[in-house]
């Protein structure tokens, strides 16, 4: 059987699969277009021993297959579908064989994929919840905060990013008083918030720690602008209000102060 045949035999058996039902059609198609590197893995390997270096190919071809449909949401019972619509793909003992000694190797890739995307989604949901807000006209305040990763920091400097390009802003103030030991990765990201002040001509302050500061400092993420450093949230608002020319009254200063103390 030539590839292409042995694919949409594949296709028709997902398609048709128990485990695959309420899976919209285009998913089906994307998951049979992503284990095509796997087919032709498993082509190169057929009729060897399974410890041959192509079988070995094939069997990281089958973990990353699994890890995706782990990380894209795929229920177990797609995971067991796939393999399953394989196997009867080829129907030959050599391919029952190779199904069997990539059960292991499945359910880890899977596992590890199902915990990837629980681990995304919940630092997506606490880069929503961190307050991205104008303070007044053309000011932006951005908060970081919490145990963010770089995925969690990417989403706060986007919607960082975002308000600042609507509001026009002429300067905006970064928040990292909050933020629990970020590594060199979370730096890269939120240093793209220096990079949006930089596009717009806007300055930038940025409240942190000592510590905290000198790790962005030396990220070399923040050299894209002159920033103006604070050590905690309240100068670093006074701080944005002078680089801006910006009065706020004493109310109104210690209202938005106050209002994101309690969002943080």
């Amino acid at each position: 059987m030539e590839e292409g045949e042995r694919i949409a035999a594949l296709r028709a058996r997902l398609l048709g699969a128990p485990g695959m039902a309420g899976e919209p059609v285009a998913r089906v198609e994307a998951l049979v277009h992503e284990a095509v590197p796997f087919v032709e893995a498993a082509m190169r390997a057929e009729g060897r021993e399974l410890d041959d270096p192509a079988w070995t190919e094939a069997r990281s071809m089958a973990w990353l297959l699994a890890y995706r449909m782990g990380d894209q949401g795929f229920a177990p019972l797609g995971l067991a579908a796939a393999v399953q619509a394989w196997r009867e793909a080829l129907s030959t003992e050599w391919a029952s064989r190779a199904c069997d000694d990539v059960q292991a190797l499945l359910l880890d890739g899977f596992s590890r994929g199902r915990e990837d995307r629980a681990r995304h989604e919940l630092q997506r949901g606490l880069a929503a919840a961190l307050p991205v807000v104008q303070l007044g006209p053309k000011l932006v305040v951005a908060v970081a905060a919490g145990p963010l990763d770089a995925d969690g920091a990417q989403a706060v400097a986007e919607r960082a990013g975002q308000l600042m390009l609507r509001a026009d802003a002429k300067a905006a103030l970064l928040d990292l008083t909050g933020l629990a030991d970020p590594d060199a990765a979370v730096m890269a990201e939120l240093g793209a918030v220096a990079n949006s002040a930089r596009m717009l001509g806007a300055a930038l302050v940025v409240s942190a720690p000592d510590a905290v500061a000198q790790r962005a400092k030396e990220s070399g993420h923040f050299d894209e602008v002159e920033v103006r450093w604070a050590w905690d949230l309240g100068r670093g608002v006074e701080a944005l209000l002078e680089v801006s020319g910006t009065t706020l009254g004493a109310a109104g200063f210690t209202a938005w102060l106050q209002r994101l103390r309690r969002a943080r």
